[in-house]
């Protein structure tokens, strides 16, 4: 087993544990309607759960997306560092913390304070990514190139969360802007992906 192996290869187990806790609490925030509960009434119980449908598929995507960064992240990890764990560990602390503003979400997804702090809280988590991928890219063999254009594609993310925040206030009925712009800002960056 050489250095790379038992020094950066760690990481990664660690890592998937807290994305795949994370990912799992997500689904646990959503409460099944009880027994006693049933026909019309049971439609009824069901269709207030869809924002909180909405939230976990919305979040569980997100948070699978900044997974597989992670994992291409850690492909051209040559060695560990102190500043590389510490990077690491501060979006598994985003990561961990999602679960929180998704299940706010969903509970207020009319509410622009709880539209507003989901928001902040992807885009730190966009912050945390694009700095540990900056720090990575800056310390291993990247092609300078290559190394651009993801972090391009990485700065994105916060960017567009950033900019929703102030949107969360402006109402259009049964979600805000802010729902839209994430909703549009999905594919979108899928097919940026794509094209560069």
């Amino acid at each position: 087993m050489d250095a790379r192996t038992t020094a950066v290869d760690r990481i990664a187990p660690f890592s998937d544990g807290v994305f795949a806790i994370a990912i799992t609490l997500l689904i646990i925030e959503i409460g099944v309607p009880g027994e006693e509960v049933s026909g019309s009434e049971l439609t009824d119980a069901l269709t207030d759960l869809v924002p909180q449908f909405f939230s976990f598929v919305f979040s569980f995507l997100v948070i699978g997306r900044y997974w597989i960064a992670h994992h291409l992240m850690f492909d051209v990890v040559e060695r560990r560092t102190t500043a590389l764990l510490w990077l690491n560990l501060a979006l598994l602390l985003c990561i961990a913390f999602l679960p929180f503003p998704s299940a706010l979400l969903g509970e207020h997804l009319d509410d622009p304070a709880a539209v507003a702090v989901y928001a902040a809280a992807m885009c730190a988590t966009g912050v945390a990514s694009t700095a540990l991928w900056a720090y990575i890219a800056r310390t291993n063999a990247v092609e300078r190139r290559e190394a651009a254009t993801t972090l391009r594609r990485a700065a994105s993310v916060p960017i567009v969360f950033g900019l929703s925040i102030p949107a969360a206030f402006v109402d259009l009925g049964a979600l805000t802007l802010a729902t839209v712009l994430w909703i549009v800002a999905l594919p979108l960056a899928a097919i940026i992906r794509r094209a560069t």
